[in-house]
């Protein structure tokens, strides 16, 4: 699964060093994108020093926008609300080559991945805007389960989101809200 998201980025997206790709993003406060490369250290373990690979984050950082944003009075100095399609919030002018390598180190991370009946996870990109919103519009029912919890209830009272615990068996209450048996 995790190559076919690779292949489909690798696909759309043709490295280069002057070009840039327009981003989606579905995951509410957005990423910081920046490439990783491998530092071999030594580890003290019980049995004496061995050698380890960690993955140290090298060079610049580029931030891709979420779509999550304040509601009612918005806080002053905070950035505009970015382009939203789809519950995608776009972004433009990350470099090619720079998004080919980190789709590539990043293919395995679940928001990377398309999930089962989706083109594309969380996160994807495109060589231009319309693409990228046409691909957006496309999975606009893909949800990253970092949405709102939804308060609507189907005919028998029960909560329509499937993320709300439901009850265990019929003895149980249903969620909901009692007032304290002291409040007035």
């Amino acid at each position: 699964m995790a190559t076919n998201a690779a292949k489909k980025q690798a696909q759309h997206v043709e490295a280069s060093t002057s070009r840039t790709v327009t981003v989606a993003c579905k995951i509410p406060g957005g990423l910081v994108l920046q490439l990783q490369r491998p530092v071999k250290r030594m580890e003290d373990t019980r049995d004496g020093p061995e050698p380890r690979t960690y993955h140290a984050f090298y060079g610049k950082r580029f931030w891709v926008l979420g779509p999550a944003y304040p509601v009612g009075t918005i806080p002053k100095g905070f950035p505009k609300q970015p382009m939203i399609e789809g519950g995608y919030a776009i972004t433009r002018g990350i470099p090619a080559d720079f998004w080919a390598q980190w789709i590539e180190q990043n293919k395995m991370a679940p928001f990377v991945e398309a999930p089962d009946g989706a083109e594309h996870g969380m996160i994807f990109a495109y060589d231009d805007m319309e693409s990228t919103v046409s691909a957006a519009k496309e999975q606009e029912k893909l949800l990253s389960g970092m949405e709102p919890l939804s308060t609507d209830v189907d005919k028998d009272g029960r909560f329509v989101d499937p993320r709300i615990p439901k009850p265990v068996n019929n003895s149980v209450a249903k969620v909901g809200y009692e007032p304290h048996p002291t409040a007035g």
